[in-house]
């Protein structure tokens, strides 16, 4: 080593602690620099097929066909709600799936014995209840019959 730099180096104490210093900080940014360049991620890189084949044509005039094979959604012109009027068992199905109806076409066929069991009680309750009319009347007019002849029965309060 020279003589000049050896007096230089004892004689500047706070200027070779000043060195030292910014030689740390640089060398502490650079491995901070050099470690964030080794994690970010790879952007340069197409994600994906490289390059995709495209295939021109010239245009034609053609017909094109009636049936085509498609995802879609189909929507109707008019729809149908099929609601029970009443309850019973369907004994058989006059259609098939897909199949155009028209008002008035016979769609199901139901199990009619549970509307005539409720039928046949019902007609049994009008004919009880046309015998409890028959025997009201009955009394009615034995009741004028007697109010008729000023006749009371005991317990009356007459």
């Amino acid at each position: 080593m020279s003589v000049a730099f050896q007096r230089h180096w004892a004689t500047a104490p706070r200027q070779r602690g000043r060195i030292v210093a910014i030689s740390l900080v640089l060398l502490v940014l650079l491995i901070a620099a050099f470690w964030f360049w080794r994690q970010r991620p790879e952007t340069t890189k197409p994600k994906g097929p490289g390059v995709i084949p495209v295939v021109s044509a010239l245009v034609t005039a053609s017909d094109v066909s009636v049936r085509l094979n498609a995802n879609g959604t189909v929507t109707a012109l008019q729809s149908v709600d099929v609601r029970a009027q009443i309850s019973a068992t369907i004994k058989a199905v006059h259609i098939k799936e897909g199949q155009f109806v028209r008002r008035g076409d016979r769609l199901f066929s139901l199990d009619v014995r549970t509307e005539a069991a409720n039928l046949g009680k019902t007609e049994a309750q009008v004919v009880k209840s046309q015998a409890d009319l028959a025997n009201a009347e009955r009394n009615l007019q034995r009741q004028r019959e007697l109010f008729n002849q000023n006749c009371r029965r005991p317990g009356d309060g007459g």
